[in-house]
């Protein structure tokens, strides 16, 4: 026997008594609201009037027991929450002492009228210890209900003001995902993808209607779709990763909205399977994703983003590359008060090239121009020890520096995969599959391997990769180069081994490679250019091919 506590009403119960479980949401609407109002509820193939107290297939009445009716509208009415047994008792039989298995009888009739479990749908789930919650998202035939449906117009991080360099981008962006409905936007580590992303995103927000823009961030997340699940306030299927999909492709189905899913890399394996499906099933929801990865899934259309262009030589200081006018912006920002002439314009030049033109590079070393100085900053940046400069505090952990921004991306790599990295660390340069197994001395046989790691790496966004009619070449962004480097020796030990050119180093032997001369990393001044590669490869600064000396492989 169970006795319950007597209260005045039902809605008075649900309008104004805690929940029984102190981590669940408050719906947005008093029971006694919806069952006095003429909305008609709909959630799957039903429909439903609290006040008429009717539940329809189609247009044919599904029999309920008054009881039953009633649990139905408890969970109805607060749709992806949970409600306990006790709070149950209390709202269907006030003042009255039943056995427990009367909840459990009426739950089964329930489950039963509405073909729970049939195909995957999932209305009344049992949560145990805790109760009992409505799974099915629900809605008013002409407006949300709960949060059980995503906010219209929902708000999106701030977007950075102005985007240098990026409106060409930002046009060809914001049009191809109209087109194609599934866009990634791929790139190394700092390179800009999320803000580019947003700036589209938020540009095309007025293009989806009342469903608007939803964003994820899941940077901090480990399984993709109970992520999203959340997001849209639809209740996961507990263990049970094959009907929450069904459940969020459902919902979505009808839907004209803007899904961002942002910082997607390390879960691409369970995210790809889910956002094929959305593709499939959901024909008018627009995908936007960012990663350093190629999700590689059904209708994915990618769009490689790149670094900023940086001045390398002009004479022309009144028209400044988009990177060098990032810089200057940052460091104003953080106080550096100073006249711009040509002499801190070069310097500015010089750090931009060393930093790759990366966004997030350049915007962290600016904001430290006014306690360093444009000349201290400058020679911290030759000696290669601006890895560990400190960035905004407000920023999440892994862009307080490039030392941790750059430990995600690594860390995600396999053991395999990080040591390769570090062996392609000691070219200076630009390089190709051959002299990468001419500088280690590989046999015949560890070509194919060689060649699976190099793309391997060129697909995780840390390798460049530029090719002509007959070969393709690779190259590591320079702050990669410093990174690795400090993980394999000490940085005053770093040293650099230039060869030449092309020819010199793919015909030279191991010995005659370890006898080249060595010049100090952060000093070093290749020269002997191969015009060829030049024009094949304009991402490099310096075309010959060069090694950290160092522990040989």
């Amino acid at each position: 026997m169970v006795t319950v506590r007597t209260l005045n009403t039902m809605a008075t119960r649900f309008h104004d008594g805690p929940a029984t479980n102190t981590d669940t949401v408050q719906p947005a609407r008093s029971q006694e609201s919806l069952v006095e109002s003429d909305d008609v509820l709909l959630f799957g193939p039903f429909r439903m009037s609290m006040r008429g107290r009717w539940l329809r297939r189609g247009h044919a009445d599904l029999p309920l027991s008054s009881r039953a009716f009633d649990i139905l509208v408890a969970l109805v009415s607060r749709a992806g929450t949970i409600v306990g047994a006790r709070e149950l008792f209390e709202i269907v039989w006030p003042d009255v002492v039943v056995e427990a298995s009367n909840l459990r009888v009426h739950i089964v009739a329930l489950r039963k009228a509405l073909g729970d479990g049939v195909d995957g749908a999932r209305f009344v789930i049992n949560v145990p210890g805790r109760g009992y919650m409505f799974a099915c998202p629900v809605r008013t035939e002409s407006k949300t209900l709960t949060s059980a449906n995503p906010q219209p117009h929902q708000r999106l991080p701030m977007v950075p003001q102005p985007l240098y360099g990026r409106s060409d981008t930002l046009e060809k962006l914001t049009a191809t995902i109209l087109s194609k409905r599934f866009v990634s936007v791929i790139g190394p580590a700092g390179v800009g993808k999320t803000t580019v992303s947003l700036a589209a995103a938020d540009a095309l927000s007025s293009q989806f209607g009342s469903d608007g823009v939803c964003f994820l961030d899941l940077s901090l997340q480990n399984d993709p779709t109970f992520a999203l699940a959340a997001l849209l306030s639809i209740a996961p299927c507990p263990f049970d990763l094959s009907n929450t999909q069904s459940a969020i492709t459902r919902f979505l189905s009808d839907k004209r909205v803007l899904l961002f899913l942002d910082n997607c890399e390390h879960v691409i394996d369970s995210l790809a399977p889910l956002v094929a499906r959305i593709f499939r099933e959901a024909p008018s929801v627009h995908l936007l994703v960012t990663s350093r990865e190629v999700l590689r899934a059904e209708g994915e259309h990618v769009e490689f983003l790149s670094p900023l262009s940086h001045a390398t030589s002009s004479t022309d200081y009144q028209r400044l590359s988009p990177a060098v006018e990032l810089f200057m912006e940052r460091a104003a920002a953080s106080g550096w008060i100073s006249s711009i002439d040509e002499t801190e314009t070069a310097s500015a030049m010089e750090i931009c090239r060393r930093l790759d033109g990366l966004p997030i590079a350049i915007e962290l070393v600016a904001s430290h121009v006014s306690t360093l100085g444009m000349l201290g900053l400058t020679e911290i940046i030759e000696q290669d020890e601006f890895l560990t400069l400190r960035g905004r505090r407000s920023a999440c952990s892994r862009h307080q520096t490039l030392e941790a921004l750059l430990d995600w991306s690594f860390d995600l790599l396999s053991d395999e995969e990080q040591r390769f990295l570090l062996k392609l660390s000691k070219f200076a340069g630009a390089f190709t599959l051959e002299a990468v197994r001419s500088l280690y001395a590989q046999p015949e046989s560890e070509g194919v391997r060689t060649a699976r790691l190099l793309a391997s790496l060129a697909d995780k966004s840390l390798l460049q990769v530029s090719r002509s009619s007959t070969t393709s070449y690779y190259k590591l962004l320079h702050i990669l180069r410093v990174y690795c480097a400090r993980r394999t020796s000490k940085p005053q030990d770093c040293r650099l081994r230039i060869v030449k050119d092309t020819a010199e180093h793919e015909g030279g032997s191991p010995d005659h490679l370890n006898a080249i001369a060595t010049v100090p990393f952060g000093q070093a001044k290749p020269n002997g250019i191969c015009s060829e590669l030049s024009a094949l490869h304009p991402i490099t600064g310096q075309n010959q091919y060069g090694a950290l000396s160092g522990q040989q492989a």
